[in-house]
């Protein structure tokens, strides 16, 4: 007899068991990070692509995208594994923070969204000239006559000290262009007295809380330090900031590189004017103007005249044969009214059919119907000239007429009605010379609203801070405003003041 006992459970061997589950789990999880890393070409390391799906197309990529978020917990957390260990996560880090490239990618989505992705030159233009655009109304980059330099900075790549010593004018616009909408350099700021002749708009002390936002950073021990009394803020060790000020304008640093609401706000209202002009200028009409292509049933008949001779043109007398030739023609006028109305034809359809199937009688037999007395009638026709009766020619002639006056008149009254339902877009289009001028006149459009926001948030910061300026230092605001004493006290009308806070009651 044989016993077979259970293994004793104790807290040893629970351990044990619990460590080489561990031990497993810790090897799963190293070999599906390691399932995931693999060498490249040139030596180094990094995540193996993965095939996702965006926009009904598939591709590689390295970054987790839209499927990889339906990817098992564990996978997403090895793929996270990977990253780390090969520093795909850091390069992802550093392309989600870096503006420049962030902007890029944005704006190559301008053109589909505004629907002028079909043309492929003003798709690339836009693409490529949105950034530029952006630039001018963030101030990073100033207009062409002035050689690509904002207004109130020292050039980047200035003329030499004995030319211009304040370093304000530009030695080579070229590259002053490129330096700053390729590579985003920066020139520093002109010294107040320099600045103020070209910036007349910018208050002192707008200038002076923007030159120590530029060059703030957080206090020691703090991640992010707000200046509530500039209305400045940065963090990260100045890696990020950000003004409510700005140069009468709102702005945002990141890594240095600036954006401003005027840019945000310009761009957005350029890339919605664009839209709704495209489809301003595409909107098709009502369709009330279509032309109507119903079929048509001429008002034709036998007349008596054509009763009277044979197709050959011999006098009748017989009656007998007088009503034989009324039942011909009766039958030849049933033919012609089907050739127009038969199988739901189209007036066109059936005018066809009757100018050119239409021929002169002719049996099976090649005899007259006439000398076939009480035979079917039964003709087959191709045209109107071959026809040799002359009755069934005049029949023939006057529906065709019928049918060429119907044709007009409804040509005419669906022209009239398409005049009344086109749209302005479609005139306008019209008068420039047609649709493909569309994505032209839509981007002329969305610059013209970019630009006009831009100016319109810049002024209304503006006004705002000279409203905050002449509550809180009216004698500022004055010097400012009036430039002398002189010029404020006739300006107040108060000639016999003494100095500006004479004149700071009379400021409203």
């Amino acid at each position: 007899m044989s016993f077979h006992t259970a293994p004793v459970q104790n807290a040893l061997s629970n351990s044990l068991d619990f460590l080489d589950k561990f031990r497993d789990k810790i090897g799963e999880a190293y070999e599906a990070v390691e399932n995931q890393i693999e060498k490249k070409p040139w030596g180094g390391y990094g995540v193996k692509k993965q095939v996702v799906e965006s926009g009904g197309q598939t591709f590689n990529t390295t970054t987790p995208i839209k499927d990889f978020m339906k990817k098992s917990t564990g996978e997403q957390l090895a793929r996270g594994g990977a990253g780390l260990a090969t520093g795909d996560a850091q390069k992802a880090l550093y392309r989600a923070t870096n503006i420049p490239i962030s902007e890029q990618q944005i704006f190559d989505q301008i053109p589909a969204k505004v629907g002028v992705s079909g043309d492929n030159v003003t798709s690339a233009v836009i693409a490529r000239g949105v950034p530029f655009l952006g630039a001018y109304l963030a101030g990073r980059a100033g207009g062409v006559g002035e050689g690509f330099r904002p207004k109130g900075e020292k050039a980047v790549y200035p003329k030499s000290k004995k030319e211009d010593p304040t370093g304000r004018e530009v030695g080579n616009p070229l590259a002053e262009g490129i330096g700053r909408s390729v590579f985003f350099q920066r020139g520093q700021m002109l010294p107040y007295g320099e600045f103020k002749k070209e910036r007349p708009d910018v208050m002192p002390s707008t200038y002076r809380d923007y030159m120590a936002y530029q060059y703030a950073k957080p206090e020691a021990g703090s991640l992010v330090t707000v200046d509530p009394k500039r209305g400045s803020f940065t963090a990260l060790g100045g890696m990020v900031r950000g003004s409510a000020k700005g140069l009468n304008d709102p702005e945002i640093r990141v890594r240095g590189f600036k954006t401003t609401a005027s840019e945000i706000g310009g761009l957005y209202a350029g890339t919605q004017a664009m839209k709704a002009t495209m489809g301003f200028l595409g909107k098709q009409g009502t369709g009330a103007g279509d032309i109507d292509t119903s079929s048509f049933n001429p008002n034709i008949n036998v007349k008596p005249e054509y009763t009277q001779t044979t197709a050959g043109g011999t006098q009748i007398t017989d009656p007998k044969i007088k009503d034989i030739r009324q039942q011909e023609l009766s039958r030849f006028v049933k033919d012609v009214k089907d050739d127009f109305t038969s199988q739901d034809r189209t007036l066109q359809q059936g005018t066809k059919i009757a100018g050119d199937r239409l021929q002169r009688i002719e049996t099976k037999s090649g005899q007259s119907e006439l000398s076939r007395e009480g035979k079917p009638y039964n003709e087959y026709r191709v045209g109107v000239k071959s026809e040799q009766d002359p009755a069934k020619r005049a029949i023939l002639q006057d529906a065709l007429g019928q049918a060429k006056q119907e044709s007009q008149k409804r040509l005419k009254a669906g022209i009239e009605d398409m005049k009344k339902n086109v749209t302005t877009g479609q005139r306008i289009e019209s008068f420039l010379g047609g649709s493909q001028y569309r994505p032209y006149i839509a981007g002329a459009v969305g610059v013209a609203a970019a630009l006009g926001t831009g100016y319109a948030i810049k002024k209304t910061v503006q006004k705002a801070n000279e409203r905050r300026v002449k509550k809180q230092d009216p004698v500022e605001y004055l010097k400012y405003k009036h430039g002398d004493f002189a010029s404020a006290k006739e300006a107040l009308k108060q000639p016999t003041a003494r100095g500006y806070q004479d004149l700071v009651p009379y400021v409203k």
